[in-house]
């Protein structure tokens, strides 16, 4: 069944609430050198479980992006933005660690409920398009109720499999066009930034 894509009175629900060329071939970006992951990703995330104030948003998704740094200790710092949560602003951010080859989560923030170690599953796995990543948690809101949300990630650059359910809904409009001119990965999702002169 086709995602539900959400409309203009979502947004404003959840901000009160918080205060694939289409086809089967799959070009695959390089891999990263000596072994690191990528610093760039996009994707998609969603919404299920909701229960409370959250109910009616079950099923609503959202085109997302973020960025894999070394801090500067040895860990890891993502940081993710998606089409309404630029990523001055953020939907999240957390410090990983890598463990036998395994992500993790230590700590960090997801809309404006912090995380603690453990409270992000997270899978990397391949497929015959390259790495994806995904991240699995839960939103426990202040009020009433709470969600489950699904984070589906893959190297910027890599091309997604399968039809328009498994893809990010900009991934034809936005993505590709901006694959084939060779942009790097914007800010904003869905907009196209003019070249600097």
């Amino acid at each position: 069944m086709r995602r539900v894509k959400k409309t203009a009175a979502c947004l404003l629900s959840l901000l009160a609430l918080i205060l694939l060329t289409a086809g089967s071939a799959c070009a695959a970006a390089l891999p990263a050198q000596d072994g690191e992951l990528p610093r760039d990703w996009y994707g998609w995330w969603k919404m299920d479980r909701c229960s409370g104030d959250w109910s009616k948003m079950y099923g609503y998704f959202w085109d997302c992006c973020a960025e894999i740094d070394r801090d500067g200790e040895g860990g890891l710092r993502l940081i993710l933005w998606d089409e309404d949560l630029p990523k001055e602003t953020r939907l999240a951010e957390a410090v990983l660690a890598e463990d036998e080859g395994e992500l993790r989560c230590l700590s960090g923030s997801f809309l404006d409920r912090e995380l603690a170690k453990s409270d992000w599953t997270l899978m990397e796995s391949g497929d015959e398009c390259g790495t994806l990543v995904s991240i699995e948690g839960q939103y426990k809101a202040v009020g009433k109720g709470g969600f489950h949300y699904v984070i589906y990630l893959r190297p910027w650059g890599d091309r997604w499999p399968g039809g328009e359910d498994e893809r990010p809904w900009y991934y034809e409009s936005w993505y590709l066009p901006l694959l084939d001119a060779g942009q790097p990965m914007p800010a904003e999702i869905g907009k196209t930034e003019e070249p600097h002169e």
